[in-house]
């Protein structure tokens, strides 16, 4: 089968030939010559019809894994949600009678494939008023940013802006139009 890559290049040393073979008198081409030409054409054509069919099958197939993807996140969110209660029981019942307040070494547990037993371990509280999402009232050297461009906010500012303000958020974006095609 030939690939497309080839199948232009045929096209392009079909094209070349055509030019040479121009009647000068008449300005027409051999019949053979524009036969072969139109044949080249039709291959290229059935060829990206091929790579359409082709990339819309490759698209059902990321939908797939992306349905799939949503899929075993809620198993694993389940999975981990169980986890976490079996872990608050096993706290529960291994720190029965324990002072964990005064650093509390108590019990250990263990066979040949699990160990149950306590660390010590240092968090943070934040404290009343201090909003864990929005971090007002926290220093900003503990601020963690994440900065991102809201891209389609830009779009419709710049598409409404005036000239004078287009020439000002030119500092920062520009509006751009290109071409995308269309598989359906």
């Amino acid at each position: 089968m030939t690939s497309l890559f080839e199948l232009s290049d045929d096209l392009r040393a079909a094209d070349a030939a055509m030019e040479d073979a121009v009647d000068e008198e008449t300005g027409l081409i051999a019949a053979d010559l524009a036969q072969t030409w139109e044949l080249i054409q039709g291959q290229i054509d059935d060829k990206l019809l091929d790579w359409g069919r082709w990339e819309k099958n490759l698209r059902s197939e990321a939908d797939a894994c992306r349905w799939e993807s949503r899929k075993l996140a809620k198993r694993a969110q389940a999975a981990a949600n169980k986890a976490a209660f079996v872990k608050m029981i096993i706290e529960m019942k291994l720190g029965e009678g324990a002072d964990l307040e005064v650093g509390f070494t108590g019990r250990v547990l263990k066979d040949g494939s699990c160990r149950l037993s306590w660390r010590k371990r240092t968090g943070v509280d934040l404290a009343p008023g201090i909003d864990e999402k929005t971090c007002v009232g926290l220093p900003d050297e503990f601020i963690k940013l994440t900065p991102s461009p809201k891209k389609r906010e830009l779009i419709d500012y710049l598409k409404g802006a005036t000239d004078e303000q287009r020439a000002d958020a030119a500092k920062y974006a520009r509006l751009k139009t290109g071409k995308a095609v269309q598989i359906s």
